[in-house]
């Protein structure tokens, strides 16, 4: 079945398992672990943006960092890039904050790497400034799919 939300609107896993929803366009995606061997998952999936979207939303979603990566890119490079970051933050949440219960935000994590996304702030005593986070994706046709899934 579908599983509850929270207060927080966050799923509620039924004992033993956690997992991770997303949705776009009309269809629904699911990730679900069992939590006797996986400490968190967290699952996004994005919709290409626009050059012109991206263009607007990359200082709301993009560090300074990673805004000077871009340069050299095409447009559609560009856009490309910015949803996938944007992607694997999302992912990035979904994965941490049921763990922290602490929110954060877009400029809170950054890709240094092309695989892993590292901490700007300090969420909770496991989970410091600095940490690094590994993320895997796949891009599709109209878009991109991104999971974080940190065993114990």
């Amino acid at each position: 079945g579908i599983p509850a939300l929270g207060p927080d609107r966050a799923p509620q896993w039924p004992a033993g398992s956690l997992g991770s929803i997303t949705h776009s366009q009309g269809i629904a995606e699911v990730m679900v672990a069992d939590a006797r061997h996986w400490l968190t998952v967290g699952l996004d999936t994005e919709q290409w943006l626009s050059a012109e979207r991206a263009a607007r939303l990359c200082r709301e979603l993009l560090t300074h960092e990673e805004r000077e990566q871009l340069e050299g890119l095409s447009d559609i490079q560009r856009a490309n890039r910015i949803t996938l970051i944007f992607s694997a933050k999302e992912s990035l949440f979904k994965a941490l904050y049921p763990i922290t219960g602490k929110r954060f935000y877009f400029h809170d994590a950054e890709r240094r790497e092309t695989r892993s996304l590292t901490l700007l702030k300090t969420l909770s005593p496991d989970w410091k400034l600095g940490a690094t986070i590994p993320f895997r994706w796949r891009e599709r046709q109209q878009g991109v799919l991104s999971w974080i899934a940190l065993p114990r």
